[in-house]
């Protein structure tokens, strides 16, 4: 069920050739699945589609607020989303979403960080009210009360990634599988992939500051939260990654993502933890340290 996307393939020559990390590229293949899910879901008016895509594209790309809840983030989410729909006639088996799945987890996906802001705390419940928003405007004809109550919940699920397991709803634990990928990211910067299949024990702490993982996702997050000191964004992100290691085999839903993503996230998570610790340990050692008074 779960598998690395194409635009995470280990295969360099495939990015090289349809250059599928370009900004432009990710936008533009994003705003097609947006323009073929309004169309699937049953709204007629162009104007209103395009008008919530430019709403859309406009807060996902605020150019002072947002460096990794960008439009590249949906595009890697609706990646990993078309991928899973799609192996069934790459291998052969059986669908394994349904065309109604493939549309509730793809709104999903589009309005699960719409509203994104670092200094409030309900950016989950403000996304899902825009979600109801775009129904209730757009009038999405193919689109029943339960599929939009589904969306909805799985906006609101991604508060808390790992507290959902009596949900039973494996399309919703693909999708937050889907949003916590990025803990896996395994290569250097400047490589095109963000992905190998393969675990990744970094040798030392200047391999792990070059890497994919550090470069393209904790320095971006750290960007969005300009608004803390140093001190006060490595006290909050150890705070969260000491809760994802809590239960450390419950990182991920999908046996699938257990078995490619959980070992690498467990290596990333740890590596980046003892960053901050060591940064702690410094500055308690220099707060020890006492000053010369005459």
């Amino acid at each position: 069920m779960f598998s690395l996307p194409p635009s995470f393939s280990s295969d360099p020559h495939a990015h090289q050739q349809q250059n599928t990390e370009s900004p432009n590229f990710m936008t533009s293949m994003v705003e097609r699945e947006w323009f073929d899910l309004c169309s699937q879901i049953g709204i007629r008016e162009f104007s209103t589609i395009s008008k919530w895509w430019q709403y859309i594209r406009n807060e996902y790309d605020q150019p002072n607020s947002r460096f990794y809840h960008t439009t590249t983030h949906l595009f890697h989410l609706l990646t990993q989303c078309r991928d899973l729909f799609e192996k069934d006639s790459r291998f052969g088996g059986s669908k394994l979403l349904s065309m109604t799945d493939f549309i509730i987890i793809r709104l999903a996906i589009f309005f699960h960080d719409v509203i994104y802001d670092s200094t409030r705390k309900d950016n989950e419940e403000a996304s899902a009210r825009v979600f109801m928003k775009f129904v209730n405007e757009a009038k999405p004809e193919m689109l029943r009360n339960e599929d939009v109550k589904r969306v909805g919940m799985f906006i609101e699920c991604t508060a808390n990634h790992l507290s959902h397991k009596d949900k039973k709803d494996q399309l919703l634990f693909a999708f937050l599988d889907f949003d916590l990928a990025v803990l896996a990211m395994n290569t250097p910067k400047e490589e095109i992939q963000f992905f190998k299949d393969i675990l990744v024990e970094w040798r030392n702490k200047e391999e792990f500051l070059q890497s994919s993982y550090m470069k393209h996702y904790v320095e971006n997050v750290r960007k969005e939260y300009g608004h803390l000191s140093d001190q006060e964004f490595a006290k909050g992100r150890s705070a969260f990654i000491r809760k994802m290691l809590e239960n450390p085999d419950q990182l991920f839903y999908t046996s699938e993502a257990k078995e490619k993503l959980e070992k690498q996230a467990l290596v990333n998570l740890n590596m980046e933890l003892s960053l901050y610790t060591e940064q702690e340990e410094e500055e308690a050692m220099i707060a020890s340290v006492p000053s010369n008074s005459e």
